[in-house]
């Protein structure tokens, strides 16, 4: 039979100022799901901005829009957050 353990040994440590920290969840964890909801659409939006596009207005893709590359990465970000909520 497998060991229980307290949830804390399975949590990564969380130094970078400006994300959610354990205690957060532990403390309000509605709250924390929120922002991190919030957080991850601001991350695919950024990415969704600073992946690399079609650069020329010629081609046959319209401009400004992302290279099949770019949607493949965002489209494993995406589903990597949808399997989170």
């Amino acid at each position: 039979m497998i060991e229980e353990k307290p949830i804390q040994e399975y949590l990564f440590l969380n130094e970078i100022e400006g994300h959610l920290k354990h205690e957060d969840y532990i403390n309000c964890p509605a709250t924390a799901f929120l922002k991190f909801c919030v957080n991850a659409k601001d991350s695919i939006e950024y990415c969704k901005k600073n992946f690399p596009k079609y650069p020329d207005p010629e081609s046959s893709e319209a401009y400004n829009k992302l290279t099949k590359e770019s949607h493949v990465m965002i489209q494993i970000f995406l589903n990597s957050i949808k399997s989170i909520i």
